[in-house]
């Protein structure tokens, strides 16, 4: 039963989660946001009305501005994400070279 059990050798270190680490720290972050986003939500000092169209406004300059740079690579690469129809392949005649139209 002994043999079965994980015995680590007397030589191996234990080395423990230090609390300084990135993951922990990330972590921390989070819960201090979620927290401050909780309070912030139940406070009364937050509660305003939205007119739609600014919120539709406000939600269109985000987009803009976070998918800016996406867009401008798709358009480096000649990438379009919506085609109407298949992309036609031209046939190669065996020495590589396309034939003429």
């Amino acid at each position: 039963m002994k043999d079965l059990l994980y015995q680590p050798k007397q030589t191996m270190n234990f080395v423990r989660l230090c609390e300084n680490s990135p993951s922990s720290s990330f972590g921390i972050q989070h819960a201090e946001a979620f927290f401050f986003a909780l309070c912030c939500t139940l406070s009364r000092a937050f509660d305003v009305p939205v007119y739609w169209p600014i919120l539709l406004f406000y939600f269109i300059v985000l987009f803009v501005l976070t998918m800016k740079k996406r867009i401008q690579h798709m358009i480096t690469h000649k990438y379009i994400p919506v085609t109407r129809s298949k992309p036609k392949v031209q046939p190669k005649n065996p020495h590589g070279k396309e034939f003429e139209k």
